[in-house]
């Protein structure tokens, strides 16, 4: 059946309305209106600025949840003027200067006073920070709710601004979080005077150094290494400052008794004196003295600072031995003939072949002796590794952990410049863990006579070798030999 066309009737009229409609909106759309724009100055004033670059600032002032701290920029850098005095951080103060002068400010987030408190940008929970210069203020503010972004608010001003990055936490800390944390004024290359005084405080020894390293006792008849002072003057380089007290009465208490203390002359004209508290805890508690570039008297801190006792591990030199030279003995393998020793009930005798090479003796206990043990054993002992934290009088030795004849050892057979020796190293048992972790052994050695060495059990444990550490290890590469020939 054929398709039936559909009538013009049945279309025309349709396609005249849309004609006319749109006829009737070009004629009738308003001409040059522009989309309604939202009025920016309204969310996002110009930023508050301070009046002057915050790096002419001198003066800083912060309240935070641990109290007030305030600042001062003087002539030997930043120091801190309450709650007492004290070396301020200097590198800390100025990287928070200019952490604060580049702010990524964002939008104004609120103006309602009545949300301050809320956001923390105002009251009790607000951390509050002053710059000034001299007499004059160039910037008060309040840092509020802080993660990704910070909130702050100007002092004066209703807004709440949003600004990149968590700056609040960065100004919430404590006295020590602002103090400078190395105990010596001056970098320890400066020093040019070490006095070293006994627990009465009388003095024990003086030292000179025109140039570091350069090390000359003021009384020449004085025996010493020169290798224990700079040691010292290295460990107390190191120390941090970890607590601090400034209560009156709590300062007395602990410094009640003296393990002596050290005075440091530097090139400045500066000095500073450093008086240690006694014990044998994790801690040791520290009244530092200073005394001015022309000044006749030192000045004590206002506080006592608190550092880790590890730290002060060979830095206090109070008494002849610890002038002694800490290193109990140094040999290089080609000056070594036999070798003998006890570790842990095991016994072995080392010789050398035809060839000069280390093997064991037959009439040594069994084992497969890897020539890279050896090596190992002599780089150790010819590095000047096997060195001491303290030397002692024997008397000084704790019950049970001296040294005696079925203690393990090593011994060697030398031939130095032509000279036959046999050397002998003793160590007693180890002791129990310290309040720093680490375990020692009191030791003596034939080239050093009446002398007792305190050493740490990581020193030790090189060269008290067993039977599996004279041994290759399963994973070593190197060629292990089914069966050794033995040297009879």
């Amino acid at each position: 059946m054929p398709m039936k066309l559909p009538s013009i009737r049945t279309w025309i009229f349709p396609a005249l309305l849309l004609v006319g409609a749109a006829v009737g909106i070009l004629v009738l759309w308003p001409r040059d209106v522009k989309p309604p724009k939202i009025d920016e100055s309204e969310l996002r004033p110009p930023p508050p600025v301070p009046a002057i670059p915050l790096s002419g600032a001198d003066r800083l002032e912060v309240r935070n949840r641990h109290g007030e701290f305030a600042f001062e920029k003087r002539a030997d850098g930043w120091t801190m003027t309450r709650p007492f005095t004290a070396h301020a951080n200097g590198k800390l103060i100025e990287g928070l200067m200019e952490r604060l002068g580049k702010l990524d400010f964002g939008i104004v987030v609120s103006r309602d006073p009545k949300s301050h408190e809320l956001e923390k940008v105002a009251g009790k929970l607000a951390v509050e920070v002053r710059l000034g210069k001299g007499s004059e203020p160039v910037w008060h503010l309040f840092l509020g709710q802080s993660a990704e972004f910070t909130l702050l608010r100007v002092a004066d001003s209703a807004e709440i601004w949003q600004v990149r990055g968590a700056v609040r936490q960065q100004f919430v800390r404590d006295a020590v979080g602002w103090m400078e944390p190395e105990l010596l004024a001056e970098p320890v290359d400066r020093v040019r005077a070490v006095r070293y005084l006994r627990p009465d405080g009388s003095l024990f020894a003086e030292f000179l150094q025109e140039k570091p390293g350069e090390l000359k006792a003021a009384d020449v008849g004085l025996k010493f290494h020169a290798g224990r002072v700079t040691r010292s003057l290295a460990r107390l380089s190191q120390v941090r400052l970890h607590l601090i007290e400034s209560d009156p009465a709590k300062m007395k208490e602990l410094l009640k008794t003296s393990a002596g203390g050290v005075e440091l002359g530097y090139a400045s004209g500066r000095a500073q004196r450093f008086r240690f508290s006694a014990g044998e805890g994790a801690d040791t508690a520290v009244m530092i003295e200073e005394r001015s570039p022309g000044a006749e008297r030192f000045q004590e801190a206002s506080h006592v600072a608190i550092v880790h006792s590890h730290m002060l591990r060979e830095a206090l030199l109070v008494r002849p031995l610890d002038l002694e030279d800490p290193l109990l003995y140094v040999v290089k393998e080609e000056a070594v003939t036999d070798l003998r020793g006890q570790c842990e009930q095991f016994t072995y005798e080392l010789v050398r072949d035809e060839r000069r090479n280390f093997t064991r003796k037959a009439s040594s206990q069994e084992f497969a002796l890897a020539r890279s043990s050896v090596e190992g054993f002599f780089r150790f002992l010819s590095g000047g590794l096997l060195t001491a934290v303290a030397v002692l009088d024997p008397s000084e030795v704790p019950a049970g952990f001296a040294p005696g004849p079925s203690s393990d050892f090593v011994e060697l057979d030398t031939v130095v410049d032509g000279k036959r020796e046999t050397v002998r190293v003793t160590w007693g048992a180890m002791t129990p863990i310290d309040f720093a972790g680490t375990r020692y052994h009191y030791v003596t050695s034939s080239t050093r006579p009446g002398l007792v060495f305190k050493v740490m059990e990581k020193k030790i444990m090189p060269i008290c070798r067993t039977k599996l550490t004279w041994q290759l290890k399963a994973e070593d590469a190197e060629y292990l030999p089914s069966r050794e020939r033995l040297v009879r």
